[in-house]
């Protein structure tokens, strides 16, 4: 099955995945990976969302909750990495057992190692910082020592959101919220101690759409090369760099250095410039 560039193009839109290096800089990564939302109507079978996706050469997914249907249409093909969440409104019981964890993981994990590429376990989805924030680490933990004692390459990690960052411009003054340092800084250290990525979200529509009078739409959308923002020698012609790197500059601050970052984009009127690929 074919696909024209701009649907490609929207389909890359969704999820961005993205690392930086020494310089904190931004690259892309080698291959697309994509959200896989089971949130609507009239979706279409999980076996065909995958043969979808092996079609156009995705390589990653993320699901948000062990669905049973799409693990075991994952089966067979291991060419796929998977990232399977841990559902919000289990953290509560999960971290407060380390059984629990381990009954999850049977349940949830064990059943589909043999044929399915789980390579990550997210625990939580942008609940730091928040009133269950500081359940994510001791489930991490728990999770980290369960894969860790079976020698098993999965990686345990969480989703945050921009909205961790108190400060976010220039990028070099990039800092934390209180709340943010209670239940953040303890989780990136467990990060940094098993060379983990962070699951960060970054949406740049809504500063823009605060300020719309302030900040340039090319600037949020990614539809301009010149420079708007210059902090020391880094110059930023996008919304979405110059955050990345206040989240950087964040952690740097809090004696993180030099962990990988990887982000799950759902702004997509800000990835894709306003739906401007469909007109252009």
């Amino acid at each position: 099955m074919l696909y024209s560039s701009k649907k490609l193009f929207f389909f890359s839109c969704i999820v961005l995945i993205v690392n930086y290096n020494n310089n904190v800089f931004v690259t892309a990564a080698n291959s697309i990976g994509l959200n896989y939302g089971l949130l609507g109507d009239n979706l279409p079978s999980p076996s065909n969302v995958i043969n979808l996706y092996k079609s156009i050469d995705i390589t990653k997914i993320r699901i948000f909750d062990p669905n049973t249907e799409v693990l075991n249409a994952l089966r067979g093909h291991r060419d796929i990495a998977v990232t399977v969440g841990v559902r919000d409104q289990d953290l509560a019981a999960l971290a407060a057992s380390e059984e629990a964890v381990k009954g999850w993981f049977a349940t949830n994990i064990e059943p589909y190692l043999s044929d399915v590429n789980i390579a990550f376990i997210t625990v939580g989805n942008e609940v730091i910082p928040g009133p269950i924030g500081s359940q994510v680490l001791p489930v991490m933990q728990s999770l980290t020592n369960l894969v860790k004692s079976r020698n098993l390459p999965i990686s345990i990690s969480t989703v945050v959101a921009m909205w961790n960052l108190e400060q976010s411009y220039p990028p070099s003054a990039g800092m934390f919220t209180s709340q943010a340092r209670e239940q953040l800084v303890p989780v990136l250290k467990l990060l940094s101690q098993t060379n983990t990525p962070i699951l960060v979200n970054i949406y740049p529509y809504f500063p823009y759409a605060s300020d719309p009078s302030s900040i340039p739409l090319d600037y949020a959308t990614f539809n301009t090369e010149a420079i708007v923002v210059q902090d020391g020698p880094l110059g930023y012609s996008n919304m979405f760099d110059s955050i990345f790197d206040a989240f950087v500059w964040a952690m740097e601050k809090e004696g993180v250095k030099d962990l990988p970052m990887v982000h799950g984009v759902r702004d997509r009127m800000a990835i894709c410039g306003e739906w401007k690929l469909y007109h252009a």
